[in-house]
């Protein structure tokens, strides 16, 4: 059991909340309406699922608020890539997970799937360790995304301080670091 007092609590930190959307500028304008900014991330990944492999690559879309964390990503993913999807369509937007910054990835992976949280998909690597982040879904349904915080913080701040410099155009999709920064 956790003991959110204890050290090693996995939720210490949330990092974003996951939104689907089927048209990622409507649903900006529609956020910036109300005070959000965004930075633009668009680049193809291949997932790992534990049983599946590797799957296909797809081309990926999102969006995270300048303002957080808590950040608001915005994906456009719904329907592609291999079966299952990793952001299904549901006809509208709709919140889709829960994301937390990690010190341990692998760590914090390793001990929800000892508590029977299955590794749901994480970007394919050379190994099965998670890899820059991973998806555990929970019995119930609802989804929750363990990014490796020491590493993505860095990313995302690159990121905004870009966008923050003028550089308005899209940024590549760096779903981990390919550098040991």
């Amino acid at each position: 059991m956790f003991d959110p007092d204890a050290s090693d609590w996995i939720f210490r930190e949330q990092s974003h909340v996951g939104i689907v959307c089927e048209d990622i500028e409507r649903t900006m304008a529609e956020y910036e309406r109300l005070g959000y900014s965004f930075v633009l991330r668009e680049g193809n990944i291949t997932l790992r699922r534990p049983g599946l492999g590797p799957q296909e690559p797809f081309a990926a879309r999102s969006a995270w608020s300048l303002q957080g964390p808590p950040h608001v990503e915005l994906g456009e993913v719904a329907g592609r890539g291999g079966q299952p999807t990793l952001w299904p369509c549901r006809g509208h937007d709709h919140v889709e997970h829960v994301g937390y910054y990690v010190d341990d990835l692998a760590g914090a992976s390793a001990r929800l799937e000892q508590m029977g949280y299955p590794l749901e998909a994480t970007p394919a690597g050379d190994d099965t360790r998670p890899l820059g982040f991973c998806y555990h879904r929970l019995p119930g349904g609802v989804r929750i995304e363990l990014e490796d915080g020491p590493m993505r913080k860095r990313l995302l701040a690159e990121q905004i301080d870009r966008v923050r410099r003028g550089e308005t155009g899209v940024i590549a999709y760096t779903p981990y670091a390919t550098d040991p920064a």
